[in-house]
């Protein structure tokens, strides 16, 4: 299968890039930081990036932000821009 990983150039990314590799899928590997460039945050760039990238079997998203705290320290802004992200 021909799967696109979004945020593979993360440590999550890497680690779901690597066991699709070692099952014999072909990856294409896919962030703010690796070519070909998708920000998630911006619909123009997702607009983009799948203009660009053809006929994929899968899309799998290992992208976003995220604010960490103990729990009874994250505030409601934290939690809203995790959800946003």
């Amino acid at each position: 299968m021909k799967i696109v990983v979004v945020g593979a150039a993360g440590t999550i990314g890497a680690a779901v890039t690597a066991a699709l590799e070692a099952n014999k899928h072909e990856v294409i590997r896919a962030s703010r930081k690796l070519a070909p460039r998708i920000d998630i945050s911006d619909p123009e760039s997702i607009g983009r990036f799948f203009a660009e990238v053809k006929d994929l079997d899968g899309v799998v998203s290992c992208a976003g932000d995220a604010r960490f705290a103990p729990l009874d320290k994250l505030t409601d802004e934290d939690f809203l821009f995790s959800v946003n992200n």
